[in-house]
């Protein structure tokens, strides 16, 4: 898409009805990277309240950036009553099977929080706790580290599908997933995806399972080392040329 799925804050506007009780966002955004600007936040902030929702924003990629820095909901909103930041350890310091996080909201909510997390969490390990604690504390190095690795294996990416005709995609501002447009070549996601794993050995994410927008889209994963992708994508381009050939 032309917008690489840009959020549109009219089209969310439209979505609210009576019977709304809140509005889910996450910036920067999965799967396609984008990133939404303070100025947006703070208009869908003031909007929410102006309609007495709740706006949550889910800010799990916030330190995997790219070109510009996160901006967070909770610095762009003019008002913080009605506001619920969404975090965590999962992707930004590789700690996605320890499922710890947090959340910053208003304190009336936290009790509600708090038993919701009793019923479905049932606490947290304390070594996780300890783990998190220290690498909040020391993590520095090694989150710019990282971020920069996820910056060389995008440009990686983007420049390997630039390089295949059928296939397409715009460069992510943020996060570990590249979203490639592969409708030139007569599939859809799913289609494509399926073929590509069974020619190929290659798994991809059909984009469907995120919404009817990204319907003819695979997501494309930054989590594996540039060796790795290399390999995968010699067999993309394999796989795309023999179909064109088709």
């Amino acid at each position: 898409m032309n917008d690489n799925f840009f959020l549109d804050i009219d089209d969310i506007k439209a979505a609210v009805k009576s019977e709304t009780r809140a509005v889910l966002v996450n910036t920067p955004g999965n799967p396609a990277g984008n990133m939404i600007s303070s100025d947006q936040l703070a208009e869908l902030a003031e909007f929410c309240f102006s309609k007495g929702i709740w706006l949550v924003c889910d800010e799990v990629y916030s330190l995997i950036t790219f070109e510009n820095q996160h901006v967070s909901l909770r610095a762009s909103a003019k008002r913080l009553d009605n506001v619920i930041i969404v975090n965590s350890m999962s992707k930004s310091h590789a700690m996605s099977g320890w499922r710890i996080g947090w959340v910053i909201a208003p304190k009336v909510l936290v009790p509600n929080l708090v038993s919701f997390t009793d019923s479905t969490l049932f606490g947290c390990a304390q070594f996780v706790q300890d783990a998190a604690a220290f690498a909040l504390r020391h993590d520095e190095i090694s989150v710019v580290k990282m971020k920069e690795e996820y910056r060389c294996r995008r440009d990686y990416v983007v420049n390997r599908v630039s390089a295949i005709g059928g296939i397409s995609c715009q460069s992510p501002a943020a996060g570990m997933f590249v979203m490639v447009d592969v409708s030139a070549t007569g599939f859809d996601g799913v289609q494509f995806g399926r073929a590509l794993l069974d020619q190929q050995r290659v798994s991809v994410v059909p984009g469907g399972g995120f919404g009817q927008s990204t319907g003819n889209f695979v997501r494309i994963t930054l989590a594996q080392p540039i060796e790795v992708l290399t390999e995968a994508f010699d067999r993309i381009e394999a796989f795309v040329n023999q179909e064109r050939a088709q």
